[in-house]
C-alpha cells in the first residue's frame, strides 16, 4: 500500500469526526466537575497564555466561590473547581494590563458567563466557536487581585515585539491600510474595519489576511536556504528556521492556519534531517491527526477545515486538472516576446487551476458555515495573488529602521486591492447563496468529486500515451473532461422544494416572524428588539442567508414600536451590501393625515414612495419577477378585510379598521390570519384586548364551518407533530404583546381555540413577560406553549398532512 502513514492519519481524523458527529461532544473533554452557572461571581486562578487588547486568556484554571475576605495567597480558595487542563477562560479586564505578562500566575474576581449558543438558523454560535479553541467561558468585569512575578520570557518578548511592530506600522501607514498590514503581518485583526473585512470576504480574498504558508516560506525557508548557501549543515539550518518560525508563531498568536503552516515546515525539515522524501499529503494528514487528537473540536472550526481543505485541493485536485506537459520548446529558437508570452500563459493557467482546485475543495465548507461563496473569487484572486508576495516582503522590510519608505508601495497595492474589490462589488451577482446544504449533499459532492478525480487520473495516463498524436479531438476531450468537476456545485441547488415554513426568530425582547411560502414568496412580519442590538444584521440577515433567500416580497410592520421594527430599519443598508431585494413595506392603514408623522422613520429609511391600498395590488400575486434594488421601496397599507392569495395560501388582514385614528401604537397593530394547507396562523403584534374582540368577529365570518375544530397532538418534544384531521387544521397563535396579561383574554382564547401558542420574549426581561396570568389562561384552554426565551427560534413547517414544530435552541 502506498503512503500507509498518510492513510492511517486521515483514517484517524475521519474516526474522530464520526465520533464527534455521532455523540455531539468529545470524550476527551469530559470532566466530573461542572463549570459554574452563568451569572455566578467567582474567583479564578490561572496562567496568562494570551493577551488580546483589554482581554486576557488564562489556562490551568481553578475556579472557586469568593470568600468573605480577600485571599491572602493564590491557593486560598474554598470550594475550588479545576477545569480540564486544555480548557481556557477569557477574562474581560477593568484594569490596565501593562503589568501583565504571558506566563504569569494570576488571581482575579469577576462574573462567570457562558458563551451563547446560536438560537436562530444561521446565527453565529459563540459556544461552538470558542469550544473549538478550547475556551469554556468568560469572566466579565474581572478585577486583578494578585499576580506572581515569574513569566515566560521568550513568549512575552515575542508579544512585546508585536506591540512595538504594531506601533511602527501605525506610524508608517495611513490608518485604514495600517490595520490591514497589522492583520497581514502580525495576525492582529481586532482593529480591522468591519466594512473593509466584509469587502474582502465578498470578493473571496479575505484569506490573504491570515498567517499562512506564504509567510512561512518567506521567513522560514528563506533563512534555511540562506544558511545552507553559507555551508551551514542541514540540522543547524533546519533548527534555526524552525526556531524563527516558532518565535514568529508566538508573536502572531499561533492562529490555526499558522500552526498548520509551521507544522508542515517542521515536518519537511525533519524529513531533510533523517534523509526521507517529504510528501505534502502525508505531512498534512499527520499534522491534522495530531491537532484533532489534541483538540477534537477543531473539526467544528471553519478556519481549521478551510486551511486543510485548501492544501488538499492543491495536493489532490490540482494535479488532476493540470494539463500534461506539452512538447518541449526549443528555447534557443524562441524570440524574447514569445518566451514572455509563453511564461505568462503558463503562469496564468497554473494560478487559475490552483484557485479552481482550492474552490472545489472548500466549497461545501464555505456553504456549511457561511451559506454563500463569491462568484468572481477565481478571477479576483488571479488579479490579487501576484502582488501578495511583494506586499508581504515589502511589509517586513519596511519594519526595519531606515526602510520605512518601502511602506508606500504597499499602500499602492492595498489601494489597488480596494478599487478592484469595489469594482466587482458593483455586480448584483457577486455572491452565490444557495443556503446551508444538507449533510447528504455534502457527502454526495465529495463522493462524486472523488470519483471524478479518480477518472481524471486514469485519463491522464491514457493521455500520456496519446500525446504524440497531437490531435485536436484528443485535446478537446482532455479539456472537456477536466471541466466535469466544475458541474458538481449544481448538487447544492438540486433538491425537493420545501413546503410552507414559519419561523419565529429569537430576537430577545421583541418580535420577528419570517414566512416562507411554498410558492416561493417570502414575507417578513416585524423585526425588532429592545434587548439586542443590530438584530437585522446579526439575526435576520444570517437567517436569510441560511435559507438562501435573496428577496423579501413583502415586509409587514405591525406597528412602529422599536421592539418590532428597529431591525427592519437596517434592511436598506443590508440590502445594498448583500444582494437582498425588498419589494414593498406594508403598514397599518391608519388615517392618512397621521401617516407621515407616525411612520416618519420608516418612510425616511425606505424612501417616501406612496402607494395605493395594498388590496389593489396583493403582495402575493404578480410580483415574482425580481428587479434591482432601488433607492425607494413601495409603501402600501393594509386594513381589516383586505385579503390575497399567495399560491395556495390565503392571507387576510383582521386588524386594524381602515382609517383608524392614530393614538396608542399598540391599538392599531396589524394582525394577519393565514390559511396554509396544513395549519392556520394568527399574527397579532401588540394588539390589546379591544382589538382582539374586533378580530374575533371577522375571524368568525372567515371560517366556513362556523365552529371550531378538534385536533390530535403529540406531547411536546424537540420536534412536535400536529396531525391534520379531516375536521380541520391546527391553529398557531402568536401571543400578543410578548405574553402580556393585558392581551390574550380568556374570551379571545375560547373563541379561537389555538392548538399551539408561541410567545416571543427576552430572557429575564424587565417587563416580566410572559406574565403568569397569560400562561395560566393558555394552559386552561389546552394550548401548547412555546417560548423563544426558552426554545430559541421556533419553526412551524407543513409536511405532507402534518404540521411540524421544531426549535433551534434551548430545550
Amino acid at each position: 500500500m502506498k503512503r500507509p502513514l498518510m492513510a492511517a492519519a486521515w483514517l484517524c481524523v475521519a474516526f474522530l469526526w464520526i465520533l464527534l458527529a455521532a455523540g455531539g461532544e468529545s470524550p476527551f473533554y469530559r470532566d466530573s466537575t461542572p463549570a459554574p452557572a452563568g451569572g455566578e461571581e467567582v474567583l479564578a486562578t490561572g496562567q496568562i497564555c494570551q493577551i488580546d487588547g483589554d482581554r486576557i486568556w488564562i489556562r490551568s484554571v481553578i475556579l472557586s466561590s469568593p470568600d468573605a475576605s480577600e485571599p491572602t495567597n493564590l491557593s486560598a480558595h474554598s470550594q475550588s473547581r479545576e477545569l480540564p487542563q486544555k480548557m481556557k477562560l477569557i477574562c474581560e479586564m477593568k484594569q490596565d494590563l501593562s503589568a501583565c505578562r504571558l506566563g504569569m500566575q494570576i488571581t482575579l474576581r469577576g462574573t462567570f458567563a457562558l458563551f451563547s449558543e446560536g438560537s436562530n438558523p444561521g446565527e453565529f454560535d459563540s459556544f461552538r466557536y470558542y469550544r473549538s479553541l478550547g475556551v469554556q467561558g468568560k469572566i466579565q468585569d474581572a478585577a486583578l487581585l494578585q499576580r506572581r512575578e515569574d513569566y515566560w520570557v521568550l513568549r512575552d518578548a515575542a508579544y512585546r515585539l508585536r506591540l512595538l511592530l504594531e506601533q511602527r506600522i501605525q506610524t508608517l501607514f495611513p490608518e485604514e491600510e495600517g490595520t490591514v498590514m497589522c492583520a497581514l503581518l502580525l495576525g492582529d485583526k481586532k482593529g480591522l474595519d468591519r466594512e473593509y473585512k466584509d469587502l474582502y470576504k465578498r470578493n473571496g480574498i479575505l484569506h490573504i489576511l491570515s498567517i499562512s504558508s506564504l509567510h512561512i516560506t518567506i521567513i522560514g525557508m528563506s533563512l534555511y536556504r540562506l544558511l545552507r548557501k553559507c555551508s551551514v549543515p542541514i540540522v543547524p539550518a533546519a533548527l534555526a528556521g524552525a526556531a524563527l518560525l516558532l518565535f514568529y508563531g508566538a508573536m502572531t498568536g499561533f492562529a490555526l492556519s499558522a500552526v498548520r503552516a509551521i507544522g508542515m515546515y517542521c515536518l519537511r525539515m525533519f524529513a531533510e534531517i533523517v534523509g526521507r522524501t517529504y510528501d505534502m499529503l502525508t505531512a498534512l494528514g499527520v499534522l491534522a491527526a495530531c491537532m484533532v487528537l489534541y483538540r477534537p473540536y477543531y473539526l467544528e472550526n471553519a478556519g481549521f477545515l478551510l486551511s486543510f481543505a485548501a492544501v488538499l485541493g492543491i495536493g489532490v485536485i490540482y494535479p488532476a486538472l493540470r494539463p500534461n506537459a506539452e512538447q518541449k520548446v526549443n528555447v534557443y529558437a524562441e524570440k524574447p516576446y514569445e518566451k514572455l508570452l509563453r511564461k505568462g500563459r503558463e503562469g496564468l493557467t497554473e494560478s487559475a487551476l490552483a484557485s479552481i482546485s482550492i474552490t472545489l475543495a472548500t466549497l461545501p465548507i464555505q456553504l456549511w458555515f457561511y451559506y454563500e461563496v463569491p462568484v468572481f473569487s477565481v478571477l479576483v484572486n488571479l488579479l490579487v495573488l501576484p502582488f501578495v508576495r511583494p506586499l508581504v516582503i515589502l511589509g517586513i522590510c519596511c519594519l526595519v529602521p531606515g526602510l520605512g519608505f518601502l511602506a508606500w508601495p504597499d499602500v499602492g497595492i492595498l489601494n489597488y486591492y480596494e478599487k478592484l474589490c469595489l469594482f466587482f462589488d458593483r455586480f448584483s451577482l457577486r455572491t452565490w447563496n444557495p443556503g446551508k446544504p444538507q449533510g447528504y449533499q455534502v457527502a454526495v459532492y465529495y463522493l462524486l468529486l472523488g470519483v471524478a478525480l479518480a477518472w481524471l487520473y486514469h485519463w491522464r495516463k491514457k493521455e500520456e500515451r496519446l500525446r504524440e498524436l497531437n490531435q485536436p479531438v484528443i485535446r478537446l476531450k482532455s479539456i472537456l473532461k477536466r471541466c466535469i468537476p466544475l458541474a458538481l456545485p449544481l448538487i447544492f441547488v438540486i433538491g425537493s422544494r420545501p413546503g410552507d415554513r414559519v419561523l419565529f426568530l429569537d430576537v430577545g425582547q421583541g418580535s420577528s416572524v419570517l414566512i416562507l411560502n411554498a410558492s416561493g414568496e417570502n414575507y417578513l412580519f416585524d423585526c425588532g428588539s429592545s434587548s439586542r442590538s443590530s438584530v437585522g444584521q446579526y439575526v435576520l440577515l444570517p437567517c436569510l442567508k441560511y435559507f438562501g433567500i435573496h428577496r423579501l416580497d413583502a415586509v409587514f410592520i405591525s406597528h412602529p414600536d422599536r421592539d418590532h421594527m428597529n431591525g427592519i430599519l437596517e434592511l436598506p443598508a443590508l440590502a445594498a451590501d448583500h444582494n437582498l431585494e425588498i419589494l414593498q413595506v406594508i403598514l397599518p392603514a391608519i388615517r392618512e393625515e397621521d401617516r407621515e408623522a407616525e411612520y416618519a422613520e420608516i418612510l425616511d429609511a425606505f424612501g417616501n414612495n406612496t402607494a395605493e391600498e395594498a388590496k389593489q395590488e396583493a403582495p402575493g400575486e404578480g410580483q415574482q419577477a425580481a428587479r434591482p434594488m432601488q433607492s425607494s421601496v413601495r409603501i402600501a397599507y393594509l386594513s381589516a378585510g383586505d385579503s390575497w392569495q399567495c399560491g395556495e395560501n390565503t392571507y387576510t388582514c383582521l386588524h386594524p379598521e381602515k382609517n383608524i385614528v392614530a393614538g396608542d401604537t399598540n391599538a392599531y397593530s396589524q394582525c394577519l390570519f393565514v390559511e396554509f394547507a396544513n395549519f392556520e396562523l394568527l399574527l397579532t403584534g401588540d394588539v390589546p384586548g379591544e382589538g382582539e374582540e374586533q378580530m374575533t368577529d371577522l375571524l368568525n365570518r372567515i371560517r366556513q364551518s362556523g365552529g371550531y375544530r378538534t385536533y390530535t397532538q403529540t406531547p411536546a418534544t424537540k420536534t412536535t407533530t400536529q396531525n391534520v384531521e379531516e375536521t380541520g387544521r391546527p391553529l398557531i397563535l402568536q401571543v400578543a404583546h410578548h405574553g402580556s396579561s393585558y392581551s390574550t383574554s380568556a374570551h379571545f382564547l375560547q373563541a379561537i381555540r389555538p392548538t399551539v401558542s408561541i410567545i416571543s420574549a427576552g430572557s429575564r426581561n424587565r417587563y416580566g413577560h410572559p406574565h403568569a396570568e397569560t400562561l395560566q389562561r393558555l394552559k386552561e384552554n389546552g394550548a401548547e406553549i412555546y417560548r423563544t426565551d426558552q426554545c430559541g427560534a421556533i419553526e412551524v413547517r407543513g409536511k405532507g398532512k402534518k404540521a411540524e414544530i421544531m426549535v433551534h435552541g434551548g430545550g
